[in-house]
């Protein structure tokens, strides 16, 4: 026991020792020590690349001898090479798979629950002239194309569990076919956040999400899966779009364009036989600060204005409410100046509005727009 101690000892400082000369040759004289460390290290890397190269040229000669050895070597080789092989193969054919399929492979891990996520996200944006789609790009913003409110002074965002509101305020761009529309409540959970920056694989996968033919489908909204083609410029546009194979049909205007991730990258807008166009999302998330309302149809109730001003306001006030009843009896006598007009009390006008849900205190957004200036509105034309 003591001689193996006595051994370790002596092993421990020859070692010792002998670094102690290695790092005393290697440092001193101090001005020779960068010449010194630059040539140690390739003195060793090219020891070691020369080691690792014998000791591969050794391995490739015994694999190649190995089944020459014996048959059962043979046999074994042959199995052995085979099963390598398959698995080296296999491995193209996923990644072939992956990118066709999700435009990277890295997209496959962060798919899972992505189309959900978008499908429950989207809304429907229903007017008196058209309809669409929309998607919340802030708590409060929902984002679609400025031809499905053109001419819409009250459009109505109808959600996936079939609840609706209506914006308080919008906002958007003609030129660009953007329009954003400001809701009173918050939807945090909704929203799909626009990107700094879009980049798109070779025939990267992407997925167009909004509601066909608009209302004349109930159900959630539809998903149509196609591949990115190319980035356009349009000589008569501000925007850029991104196009692809996808057919959008009417009603899915101002859905969100997504990657299988369900981060978007651009926003429906315009199909022409199979191949359709979508505005850029890192575009319009630099445009979307700069929406106004100017070109944005309003509605204002005001009887004192005149007369006619008020008949005009209130006969765009009924249309987006769709008050059908009302435009078959009270508003056409009102506006021939018939004698029905005449005869319609108050309280049946007050309760064709209670109908449509525009009686006392419930107006268009819930509060703006009350029913009793509307009535003011009727008396100021009888007076006329």
């Amino acid at each position: 026991m003591k001689k193996a101690i006595k051994r370790i000892k002596d092993y421990t400082n020859n070692l010792l020792k002998r670094l102690k000369v290695y790092f005393t040759h290697l440092l001193f004289p101090i001005y020779y020590f960068p010449i010194k460390l630059f040539t140690y290290s390739l003195y060793y890397l090219v020891k070691f690349v020369l080691k690792l190269i014998l000791a591969i040229i050794s391995l490739t000669i015994d694999l190649f001898k190995y089944p020459f050895k014996s048959v059962k070597h043979f046999i074994k080789f042959i199995l052995i090479s085979g099963g390598v092989l398959y698995m080296f193969v296999s491995l193209f054919v996923i990644a072939d798979y992956l990118t066709k399929e999700y435009g990277w492979w890295g997209k496959f891990l962060c798919s899972v629950g992505a189309k959900d996520k978008v499908q429950s996200s989207v809304v429907r944006i229903v007017g008196g002239y058209s309809e669409g789609t929309g998607f919340f790009i802030a708590e409060n913003q929902i984002l679609t194309n400025f031809h499905v409110i053109a001419d819409e002074p009250s459009p109505k965002v109808i959600f996936p569990d079939g609840s609706f509101t209506t914006p308080i305020k919008m906002t958007g761009d003609k030129d660009v076919d953007l329009a954003v529309l400001f809701t009173d409540k918050k939807y945090p959970s909704m929203v799909l956040p626009l990107p700094k920056q879009v980049s798109f694989f070779k025939d990267e996968p992407l997925l167009a999400t909004g509601y066909p033919l608009g209302t004349e489908l109930a159900g959630k909204a539809t998903t149509v899966k196609g591949n990115f083609i190319d980035f356009r410029k349009s000589s008569k546009e501000k925007a850029v779009f991104v196009q692809t194979n996808i057919s959008l049909v009417p009603g899915m205007s101002g859905g969100p364009l997504t990657d299988q991730c369900g981060n978007v990258t651009g926003i429906n807008t315009l199909s022409l036989a199979g191949l359709s166009l979508f505005v850029l999302a890192d575009q319009a998330e630099f445009m979307v600060p700069t929406f106004t309302d100017q070109g944005v149809t309003k509605i204002s109730v005001d009887p004192s204005i005149s007369p006619k001003e008020a008949v005009k306001a209130f006969f765009a006030l009924k249309t987006s409410v769709a008050l059908s009843d009302f435009v078959q009896t009270v508003m056409p006598a009102v506006a021939a100046d018939d004698a029905a007009a005449e005869e319609a009390s108050d309280a049946e006008i007050q309760s064709i509005l209670g109908t449509q849900g525009l009686d006392e205190g419930a107006g268009v957004g819930g509060d703006s727009t009350p029913a009793q200036p509307l009535l003011e509105a009727l008396h100021a034309v009888r007076a006329a």
